[in-house]
């Protein structure tokens, strides 16, 4: 079809259109066109924009947390608003500290930065930091090492602020003493729980009675807005068997690759750290010095280098291992160091004292590993993998381009693009809003764009992305709106429904009853008997005892401490309709204040200050979020 226009487009016809086309360009200028992508901005902060594309990568994955942690209880109706807000927060609050940041000249230095990356265990082999387990670590995370060290001095930036702050905060004494009778004084009661089963299920519930409930209740028999859908789905892991593995595309491959196939030349190392504070010299620290001079003349001796790293060492990770800082590869040392040890030629070599910001290093060369480069042959299965995933990606994005094309082109239907492309059509039931499928039912965005007006007045939506080089696009064939299923088809339902509110309604006027005669002077003790009720009395409870029913505990603390004849007596809703009645006895605070829990209670203290600092920037800063575009 594209063709055919293409072939109706000259003399005349050809001339207008381009007239008709050149005449807006002359005007408002071509600056825009061709522009690969449009940057879209979900909020500002003073001057600093906040890109969707950051903010979707954001959310995407803190979404992923919580829909692993819930499972099927995710409802993204209710969840995904709440995420979208919390994802722009959290970026608007990380603006504000970066730019407090800058403002007061806070940086992370390339010895910090060094050993951040070090001494993380994820770039670790055998505990020790392995140059090539990083590069292919953070290769996979879509990092050159280049960009990660900026991503990691942004990240350190965030957490070193927050704990300047919490520094300079303190809480007095009193204010801790008083948090800590709060937090660990215990509780003595006595509690009788009431379940649902107390009273029996022969209730009868007339027709009546349920269309009562159903009349009162509707929105518990409403059937939402559903609609059934068609789609085309792609994704690069289906298109890996259309790869052309031929022995010329996998040495091209190869050798288009061959960095990830060549181990640099590497050194294993030994050290002998002696700290020394930036800034300061031998000369005045005597106590430095001298350590010093003692493992300068004992290796000058040739005593063993191990034994002294243990006894003398400053630097813990590697001290405990005779100093052995593993394989080292260039980059990863600070330059100093890197360059006397990459200066040494024979194993068992050791060093003049080296200077860097840490202090004085005395370095052993243990062994020299040579540049190897590994062989076609040796890496052909890793290769046809590899080559096999990159061309399927590529194939994806021909495919699903292609997709789109035909798509636009056949409004009426899927079909056509289905049979063209080989791709099947696939049908969903009746699906909801808050549909919890295992399919392209359960993506949001399929779910946002199958509900919109435009889909529901027909045609075909864009390519829509249910996962990384995984997409759809989807039509909807039918709709039904939201409606009060009529009660003859629900009357089943209802009639359980009152029966359970009737019971729920006795559990209430029950606990309430033996709550009022406690406070009236009666026995909790014999109310109990006379109904046949178990009373408990755990004795002395904490805030952490997780042995009450839920629901319990935290009313337990909430109620009024007794007080001469004034019983303390609550009825306390619990979870499936049971109620629970409590006494509380007595109360019971410590004799002297927990350490440890003051210091804890006082860290949490710093840190809600350090909140109330990001507040305060937040309300003098001007903030603006595009809620259209979350």
């Amino acid at each position: 079809m594209l063709q055919s226009i293409r072939d109706r487009l000259v003399g005349w016809v050809a001339w207008g259109i381009v007239i008709l086309i050149g005449v807006p360009f002359a005007i408002i200028g071509i600056t825009d066109f061709g522009t690969p992508e449009r940057t879209i901005i979900v909020a500002e902060v003073g001057d600093i924009s906040i890109e969707q594309r950051e903010y979707q990568r954001r959310y995407q994955l803190r979404r992923q947390d919580v829909q692993q942690q819930l499972g099927a209880d995710y409802n993204p109706r209710i969840f995904d608003p709440q995420l979208q807000h919390q994802t722009v927060n959290i970026l608007i609050e990380e603006a504000l500290l970066r730019r407090l940041a800058e403002d007061h000249n806070i940086h992370v230095s390339d010895d910090e930065l060094a050993l951040t990356i070090q001494s993380d265990p994820s770039f670790q082999k055998a505990g020790q930091f392995d140059f090539n387990e990083y590069r292919s670590r953070i290769g996979q995370q879509g990092f050159t090492p280049a960009r990660y060290e900026q991503f990691l001095r942004q990240e350190r930036i965030l957490t070193i602020l927050p704990r300047m702050i919490r520094a300079s905060n303190f809480t007095t004494r009193t204010e801790a003493k008083r948090l800590n009778d709060l937090s660990v004084h215990k509780r003595d009661i006595s509690y009788i729980v009431i379940n649902r089963d107390f009273f029996p299920d022969d209730i009868t519930i007339s027709e009546d009675s349920a269309r009562a409930y159903y009349d009162f209740h509707k929105d518990e028999f409403q059937r939402p807005d559903q609609v059934k859908l068609e789609y085309l789905r792609v994704s690069a892991s289906q298109l890996t068997d259309r790869a052309e593995l031929t022995d010329n595309n996998l040495r091209r491959h190869y050798e288009e690759n061959s960095d990830r196939y060549i181990v640099d030349e590497q050194r294993k190392a030994s050290h002998i750290l002696i700290a020394l504070p930036e800034g300061e010299s031998l000369e005045s620290s005597a106590n430095i010095l001298e350590k010093f001079n003692i493992v300068k003349d004992k290796l000058s001796a040739g005593e063993d280098f191990e034994e002294l790293a243990h006894q003398y060492s400053d630097d813990p990770s590697s001290a405990s291992a005779g100093g052995d800082l593993g394989q080292v590869a260039l980059g990863m040392m600070v330059k100093p160091f890197e360059t006397a040890l990459f200066t040494m030629s024979k194993p068992g070599e050791i060093s003049d004292p080296v200077r860097t910001s840490f202090g004085y290093h005395f370095i052993r060369l243990d062994e020299i590993i040579e540049r190897e480069e590994k062989s076609f042959d040796e890496v052909r299965q890793e290769l046809t993998q590899s080559y096999a995933e990159q061309e399927a990606i590529e194939l994806f994005y021909d495919v699903s381009e292609h997709m789109a094309e035909l798509s636009y082109e056949s409004q009426d239907s899927l079909l056509p693009v289905s049979e063209a492309l080989g791709i099947p059509l696939q049908t969903t039931d009746w699906v909801s809003r808050e549909n919890k499928g295992l399919g392209i039912e359960s993506s949001p965005d399929v779910l946002r764009e199958a509900f919109s007006e435009r889909l529901r007045a027909g045609g075909n939506s864009e390519p829509i992305e249910v996962d990384r080089n995984d997409a759809v696009i989807i039509r909807v064939t039918d709709y039904r709106e939201a409606t009060v299923l009529p009660f003859n088809d629900v009357k089943e339902q209802a009639i359980s429904s009152a029966k359970a509110a009737a019971i729920d309604t006795k559990v209430h006027e029950l606990a309430h009853e033996l709550t009022e005669k406690v406070r009236n002077g009666n026995s909790f003790e014999e109310l109990a008997k006379q109904h046949d009720l178990a009373l408990e009395s755990p004795g002395p409870t904490g805030r952490d005892d997780l042995s009450l029913p839920a629901g319990m505990l935290s009313e337990v603390f909430k109620m009024p401490a007794p007080t001469g004849n004034i019983v303390s007596i609550a009825a306390i809703p619990l979870s499936d309709g049971k109620y629970g009645v409590v006494s509380l006895n007595g109360i019971m605070l410590p004799e002297t204040a927990n350490e440890l829990l003051v210091q804890e209670l006082s860290q949490r203290y710093a840190a809600s200050e350090a909140q109330s600092v990001v507040t305060a920037m937040r309300e003098t800063a001007t903030v603006v979020v595009h809620e259209d575009n979350l």
